[in-house]
């Protein structure tokens, strides 16, 4: 396997014949072929091979492919390769040397990969020691932007007569995708409720703006762009602009005694998972946390809410 970074894989010109996706069932699973035509490459849909593999090993990857007779083995999606629970079975005849696969995957190589930079890891450190002065903060995740699009496929798809299981089971749950400034606050206003009085909120989110709404006027704020000055030492590493807004969002919000999140949201899963990381040696990568580990590590999860449309000052 020869890995190369996308930006010099680009300038070899070597586009994929077929397109795979993996089969895996995730329930974020999204198929588009819009990325591979915004990096020059356009692919047909109707190349799309829909293929099924249990775990990602060698051997699954030998027979699930075959030979390779392909320069280019390009995926319409990687997403929900690590993720082999809770939606299909761990192959028991998937070790790693003397390691259950999983064991492998969650303890060692996950951490390998997913450990931040120690520059990266300070500055989060940083932000969040002067959140609150080191007292309890809330972390709460506000999606925007082309989120609202997706919230209403959701919706489409729950009013279709067949919407997938864990969508139904969201939505029975009185979960909320996209919130209303007034489904937000009465968000806020729950999690102050739960934790005996207000305390500082620090807001993930990718546009800001609507936060100067006067609804929010009220609440002790703070966002990525609070804390500008903080961020210059990145901006001498290009690698790392692209993605840092969204890293250290995730590694505050880690280390928030709150958590706000999106339950239809890859980065509440993704959060949840930094909390295991920073933990690597008592949990590793996880894909939630249950209340019983929530209070090993003392943090609190609530997932934002919609409003009860019969009594419009309270939650479902």
């Amino acid at each position: 396997v020869q890995l190369a970074e996308m930006s010099d894989f680009v300038r070899l010109g070597l586009a994929p014949q077929p397109l795979v996706v993996l089969d895996t069932k995730t329930k974020f699973a999204n198929v588009s072929v819009q990325y591979w035509a915004r990096i020059g490459m356009p692919v047909s849909a109707e190349t799309m091979q829909y293929v099924k593999m249990g775990t990602f090993s060698p051997e699954r990857i030998r027979s699930t492919f075959g030979g390779c007779d392909h320069e280019v083995l390009g995926f319409a999606s990687m997403f929900g390769a690590f993720d082999p629970k809770p939606l299909s079975s761990v192959d028991p005849g998937w070790v790693v040397g003397d390691k259950p696969g999983l064991y492998w995957l969650d303890q060692w190589t996950l951490p390998a990969l997913l450990t931040p930079a120690p520059r990266v890891d300070a500055i989060a450190s940083t932000v969040a020691a002067q959140i609150a002065g080191g007292k309890p903060f809330a972390c709460v995740h506000l999606r925007r932007g082309d989120f609202e699009e997706e919230c209403e496929r959701y919706m489409t798809e729950a009013r279709s007569g067949q919407p997938r299981t864990w969508l139904l089971s969201h939505l029975e749950n009185g979960f909320g995708c996209w919130q209303s400034d007034e489904e937000i606050v009465l968000n806020m206003q729950a999690v102050f409720k739960s934790e005996g009085g207000r305390m500082p909120l620090y807001v993930a989110t990718e546009h800001s703006d609507f936060l100067q709404a006067e609804a929010f006027r009220t609440f002790n704020i703070s966002t990525l762009a609070t804390f500008a000055a903080q961020l210059e030492a990145l901006q001498s590493s290009p690698s790392l602009q692209t993605i840092a807004a969204a890293l250290l969002d995730q590694l505050i919000c880690a280390r928030a005694d709150t958590l706000l999140l999106n339950v239809f949201s890859t980065f509440s899963q993704l959060v949840m998972g930094r909390i295991g990381l920073r933990r690597a040696g008592q949990f590793g990568w996880v894909r939630d946390l249950s209340p019983a580990q929530q209070s090993e590590v003392g943090v609190r999860i609530r997932f934002l809410r919609r409003i009860n449309p019969f009594e419009r000052t309270r939650l479902l």
